[in-house]
């Protein structure tokens, strides 16, 4: 039987688990100690600068928040401030905008589709807005009431502005983001030097990487399960997404991996090995699923096709990365515009192509076909810089709070990092303080009150979980 990806009772269910092999060998619950920029490294960032001042980042999801920018300049507030109408009086589309924290776009929509009894593609939108965050973007629902979209009950979101109109949201269709977040500091930053960093950011651009969260967490490997299908390497790319380990993925989870790699075959024991922690292997356990009904590795791989649709664009994200430091650090000119993979159209740009050859990659298009989980249409591309618009800074004692915007397509981690030595996950340094911030208010652009009252169960657990996570390193 294939397991839902999104069900939150198999979170539910590891819980349990968990906390007890936490509490017979904490030391496997402790991350491995990194260098210095390994991750950055890991997705083929090179060149960022070293002098920068560290901070930590998403200790709590309110120290992260995302508004859409809709096409019409409209921001979907997190405040749940109503914005003017941007479509044609209509029927037959219902619109909602949904705030979300401690859940990423993608499980919410499958929520929502398995609440109302609907499938994934009457539910559109515009981009996927991370977990740890609190986020807001505006939805569609196609063949659903308006009555029924006002009175869904979804844990982790809120579903304001509700609206029938006509037309539908699709990817892509979206502006930009605004992004207003909290950096809690090492030391007190510098406001001459930094003001002068910004300026600079501002005048001269800063190249578009794509970060980390683009390449899979916890292990950072989704560029590498790519490359594997695009060279047509389908057994070793399920070989590579169930057994490879990755000094970011926990101990723990990477001795069950180790189990499974010495039973590699025998599909029902590894069944049975990933099967105690039924939300972390989920899509795994599709997989196996797949080997086990019918053994055939593209099959298997199709069985999670939105995952691995998501191996290969971090490939293609990968790439970016390499030509981008390579021009950081050499001073070569970037063109405007990179055509990126999976066109029919054009040929991707031939700045990759070096890098391509080295990874044997060069005729991907000619294992594409067998991936039916790929839409390849017109190329899609990127702009090499980018110029963030910053609406404001406030230093305070506990760190620094940064808005800004930026266009479809750049990633707020690119602009930070740029800024900070940014620090995230476990363990928690001993600097970061943990007082609870509203940086909105702090701002003057508006508050958290709401939120924080209509989403204060999910915002309790999810810091109560880091608070656990946190005692027991």
């Amino acid at each position: 039987m294939s397991i839902s990806a999104s069900d939150h009772k198999l979170w539910e269910q590891e819980q349990p688990f968990i906390t007890k092999q936490r509490e017979l060998h904490p030391e496997l619950f402790a991350p491995v100690m990194k260098e210095e920029g390994a991750l950055l490294k890991r997705v083929g960032i090179t060149a960022i600068q070293s002098e920068r001042p560290k901070g930590y980042i998403k200790y709590s999801p309110l120290d992260f928040i995302v508004e859409e920018i809709r096409p019409s300049g409209d921001i979907i507030s997190v405040d749940g401030k109503e914005v003017r109408p941007e479509y044609e009086e209509g029927e037959g589309t219902v619109y909602a905008d949904i705030t979300k924290v401690g859940i990423s776009t993608l499980d919410a929509v499958q929520r929502v589709a398995d609440t109302l009894h609907v499938e994934i593609k009457q539910i559109g939108y515009a981009g996927i807005k991370d977990a740890v965050a609190l986020t807001s973007q505006r939805i569609s629902f196609r063949g659903v009431i308006k009555e029924a979209v006002e009175a869904l009950r979804v844990s982790g979101c809120l579903f304001r502005n509700v609206e029938e109109n006509k037309g539908a949201i699709g990817v892509g269709n979206l502006m930009g983001n605004r992004f207003t977040l909290f950096i809690r500091t090492e030391k007190s930053v510098d406001e001459n030097s930094f003001s002068k960093h910004i300026q600079t950011i501002q005048q001269n651009g800063i190249m578009n990487y794509f970060g980390v969260q683009r390449f899979g967490t916890p292990r950072f490997l989704a560029h590498l399960f790519g490359m594997h299908l695009l060279r047509g390497e389908y057994k070793e790319c399920v070989r590579a997404y169930l057994t490879k380990e990755s000094e970011f993925e926990l101990p723990f989870f990477t001795n069950k991996r180790r189990e499974v790699a010495l039973q590699y075959g025998n599909w029902q024991n590894m069944k049975e090995i990933f099967s105690v922690l039924p939300y972390t292997f989920r899509f795994e356990l599709q997989v196996i699923e797949a080997m086990i009904t019918r053994p055939n590795e593209l099959n298997a791989i199709h069985a999670v096709g939105q995952q691995a649709s998501m191996w290969v664009r971090a490939y293609s994200s990968y790439l970016v990365n390499l030509v981008l430091s390579d021009a950081e650090q050499t001073g070569k000119k970037m063109p405007n515009e990179l055509a990126l993979m999976f066109g029919r159209e054009q040929e991707m740009d031939p700045v990759f192509k070096p890098w391509m050859q080295k990874h044997n990659t060069v005729n991907y298009r000619s294992f594409l076909r067998d991936m039916k989980f790929i839409q390849a249409g017109k190329n899609p591309t990127i702009e090499p810089v980018i110029y963030p618009k910053f609406h404001g800074y406030k230093i305070l004692l506990e760190g620094m709070i940064v808005s800004f915007d930026l266009q479809k397509g750049a990633y707020a981690t690119t602009v930070l990092e740029e800024l900070f030595q940014v620090v995230t996950g476990y363990p928690i340094p001993e600097w970061v303080n943990r007082k609870e911030i509203d940086s909105k208010k702090e701002l003057g652009t508006g508050n958290l009150d709401e939120v924080k009252t209509l989403l204060a169960e999910e915002i309790k657990n999810v810091m109560s979980r880091k608070v656990e996570q946190e005692e027991e390193k």
